[in-house]
């Protein structure tokens, strides 16, 4: 019935929910800088209305619902962003670390190894007789076969380094798997019981994202507010409070690196090649193609050096008369392999050298 009473509920119910609106307010203030955080808006609603004469007479007013305040497709774009971050980052990484070996700066590259070895054979065919100078070259020589030796050695390490990354990959990806398997149950047990998980909900949207900065990643929300993430191709990362894992396997046709092996139950399956993006593409990219074309190159150029600088030097006499010898070491030459024959001056054959015919590609 229509009163005073009435007239007091109303009164009591309005600062009720102003009450909450401010508390929210607050909230959302204290928070205006947490990382993930989303502001969080009051919705109001009249409460039920009284019967009577003329008609209903209104109650007042409650708090509805506290509801996030999201854009469904701002989040999407901000985890491609995350996804291509990562793999962007891994990569340049990576390519830094194999730009540091052709650094011309500190004179210590393979690049500043050929031009020292190039100037050594011309110093000696502008004085054949020069022993200093033939010795000289045989030093380059050994100089560059070194760093042709150390940039291998490197990339090598570099590619045992990135695969060491990949199994840490693995790792933070399935630690993160659990986190969001885990707050799907709180935020399933919390919105079961009526109440809105929003905290909790910019919790798991953070470590999505963080999941994203490593693996490609794609997901759907049930009605019940869980979450279903897969990764690669399509494969079931998290099913409710669920994780399948990834595990890092030794393949031994890739020199004994890591494959990215996806567990859902039945036989282990490589998603290697399906994954698209993240930090964990960005490494196996570096890892398992950038690096192996970097020493597939190195390679060419020694075997190069080696061809055309043997063909010109068996066409010249060393100060002994010596003809038709190799300079290099001919047999299987890659960086790794690739040795100075000679080891005496006087059989450099410098008397017929031509410093224009050489062409290695340098």
């Amino acid at each position: 019935m229509s009163g005073i009473s009435n007239l007091f509920n109303i009164g009591t119910s309005s600062l009720f929910a102003f009450q909450e609106s401010l508390s929210v307010t607050a909230h959302n203030i204290a928070n205006v800088n947490t990382k993930g955080y989303s502001k969080q808006d009051v919705i109001l609603s009249e409460t039920l209305p009284l019967n009577g004469r003329p008609g209903q007479i209104g109650t007042g007013v409650e708090v509805k619902t506290i509801k996030r305040n999201v854009d469904l497709f701002v989040n999407s774009q901000i985890l491609s962003s995350k996804q291509q971050l990562g793999k962007n980052g891994a990569s340049q990484n990576a390519l830094s670390n194999i730009e540091s070996l052709f650094d011309d700066s500190k004179n210590q590259s393979l690049g500043t190894g050929l031009n020292d070895f190039f100037n050594a054979i011309q110093d000696v065919s502008t004085d054949p007789s020069n022993v200093t100078a033939r010795s000289v070259l045989l030093s380059k020589a050994q100089t560059l076969t070194d760093r042709f030796h150390q940039a291998d050695t490197t990339l090598t390490a570099q590619r045992q380094s990135l695969d060491q990354e990949v199994d840490h990959s693995i790792t933070t990806i399935n630690s993160l798997a659990k986190q969001i398997a885990d707050l799907n149950d709180k935020i399933s047990q919390a919105e079961l019981s009526g109440q809105n998980a929003n905290d909790l909900r910019d919790q798991r949207q953070q470590v999505v994202n963080s999941l994203g900065e490593q693996i490609n990643v794609a997901t759907v929300e049930d009605g019940t507010g869980q979450l279903s993430v897969f990764v690669g191709s399509g494969q079931s990362l998290v099913e409710k409070n669920r994780v399948h894992t990834l595990s890092g396997v030794a393949n031994s046709s890739n020199s004994g690196l890591l494959d990215v092996d996806y567990n859902g139950g039945g036989t282990p399956v490589s998603i290697s090649s399906v994954i698209s993006g993240g930090r964990l593409k960005g490494l196996l990219d570096a890892r398992d193609t950038t690096i192996p074309a970097t020493l597939t190159k190195l390679d060419a150029l020694a075997s190069n050096l080696v061809s055309e600088v043997n063909t010109q030097h068996k066409l010249g006499y060393g100060l002994d008369g010596s003809t038709g010898l190799n300079f290099f070491t001919s047999s299987g030459v890659t960086a790794k392999s690739i040795l100075v024959s000679l080891t005496d001056g006087k059989k450099v054959a410098a008397s017929d050298w031509h410093w224009g015919t050489f062409n290695i590609n340098r």
